[in-house]
């Protein structure tokens, strides 16, 4: 009931474009190299005159090596940003441009601590988002434990060059207690 019920939220919100969302799915497993069991698909955005680009925020868990998967624990749970096409503005079915928009920034970027609900991608394709990075407390001076980075993070990214324009400090997160 479910599937059917979000298939026709997404069609009336965005359009038929992106509403097969189980399509989507296989089409974003299929095209991971690193890590498999797509999971939560939300398209976010979908941008131009014909909306032939489309944008979809997507969690992966475990780690997919020699075509096998592995549990990896919950320290390999990230989340990605797929480029999609539209499939009717391609005569096509849906075809993911690139898997992993964020990959990019892999050396600046923690994926692992995004804040799903930050995510937003203006009309003019700019892509912001919060997330948590790893960081030192400053009032008992101990590191952020694996789980709970707590440095937050604003990104600014332009999506037609794939370009990090910002990236300011908000302060720490302190819903982590330790």
């Amino acid at each position: 009931m479910k599937k059917p019920l979000a298939a026709i939220l997404l069609t009336m919100l965005i359009g038929p474009v992106f509403a097969d969302t189980d399509g989507l799915t296989r089409s974003l497993e299929r095209s991971q190299t690193e890590y498999c069991t797509v999971d939560d698909v939300q398209v976010i955005k979908t941008l131009g005159s014909n909306d032939e680009k489309g944008y979809v925020f997507y969690s992966t868990r475990d780690i997919l090596e020699n075509g096998t998967c592995f549990a990896g624990g919950s320290g390999t749970g990230v989340f990605h940003i797929a480029q999609v096409t539209n499939p009717y503005a391609a005569g096509l079915g849906i075809r993911v441009e690139n898997p992993d928009i964020l990959s990019n920034f892999a050396q600046k970027i923690n994926t692992r601590f995004i804040d799903v609900n930050s995510i937003r991608i203006s009309d003019n394709g700019i892509l912001k988002f919060i997330n948590n990075e790893f960081g030192v407390d400053p009032v008992t001076g101990r590191e952020d434990a694996n789980c709970c980075a707590a440095d937050r993070y604003l990104n600014t990214i332009r999506l037609f060059d794939l370009k990090l324009m910002s990236r300011e400090r908000l302060g720490r997160d302190h819903s982590y207690s330790q």
